[in-house]
């Protein structure tokens, strides 16, 4: 009995000395460096109204798609910053007129024609995309589209600063093949896309632009955000986007569909006004 309380007390004086040499180990190991936190770019809060000159309308096209009564106008623009600064939140507003200059959308829809672009780099081309119900001459064909309105106004311009995340280029491309549309007009698009953010962006939306085999606009479609943590760093590959209204036009080549991933700093605050983003 007693060599067995001799061999516990000598295991116990081993353990206690191991965990201390292990404390002091721990208490020598330097210190590790505090890592930065990610350095998201704060943009001015208050929105002031900004010369356009910088960005234009370089390309549009539209198509009806649809059936009576639901007829609607499928609608895509090309968007370009000219300038040496970054658009920060471009509204992008789009309309369908008849040939006496009439807008044929539908009063419910007028206000679903304006949607905000986050950012536009300087030298960048965009898609943006749209598609709204036609009103009631429209929809009997006793008014015709003759052709369609987009405008482009910059709420805020910034300085480019490659240290400053969350202004660089968002970049999107289709998967080859992965394109489905329906008698009906409706269907899908699977798509990577790759933000350079350090940290998650909120999501706007996903805007799309149809065109023909030839490369031709034919019209376009938005997303609306279904979440506002969409926008991961880095790649993000795989994603699916159901088009489940009437937007893509018969002659669309899907393959040929581009694509812009809204990305911003602050959660979409959507304003049902005359002028104001719907997403």
């Amino acid at each position: 009995m007693r060599g067995r309380r001799t061999r516990i007390a000598i295991a116990a004086a081993i353990a206690l000395a191991t965990s201390g040499s292990l404390a002091g180990c721990f208490r020598s190991a330097p210190e590790q460096p505090v890592k930065p936190l990610c350095p998201i770019a704060a943009p001015p809060s208050q929105q002031l109204g900004a010369e356009t000159a910088g960005v234009r309308v370089v390309e549009t096209g539209f198509t009806r798609v649809g059936g009576f009564g639901t007829a609607k106008v499928s609608m895509g623009a090309l968007i370009r910053n000219d300038s040496d600064k970054v658009a920060y939140r471009t509204l992008v507003t789009f309309d369908a007129v008849d040939a006496a200059g009439r807008s044929v959308i539908h009063d419910d829809h007028r206000l679903f024609r304006t949607q905000l672009v986050p950012v536009i780099s300087p030298g960048d081309t965009l898609p943006v995309g749209s598609a709204s119900l036609l009103d009631e001459a429209a929809q009997s064909r006793e008014s015709q589209i003759a052709s369609i309105n987009v405008t482009a106004h910059v709420i805020q311009w910034l300085d480019p600063n490659p240290r400053a995340e969350g202004l660089a280029k968002v970049t999107a491309e289709v998967v080859a093949g992965s394109g489905k549309r329906d008698d009906s007009g409706k269907g899908e698009i699977t798509y990577d896309f790759e933000s350079p953010s350090c940290a998650p962006m909120t999501s706007r939306g996903v805007s799309m632009v149809f065109h023909s085999e030839s490369g031709d606009i034919l019209g376009g479609s938005l997303a609306s955000p279904t979440s506002w943590l969409t926008c991961e760093p880095g790649i993000n590959s795989g994603k699916r986007e159901i088009i489940s209204q009437s937007d893509i036009p018969a002659g669309a080549d899907l393959d040929r569909t581009s694509i812009t991933v809204y990305c911003d700093f602050d959660r979409a605050q959507p304003s049902l006004a005359s002028g104001s983003p719907y997403n």
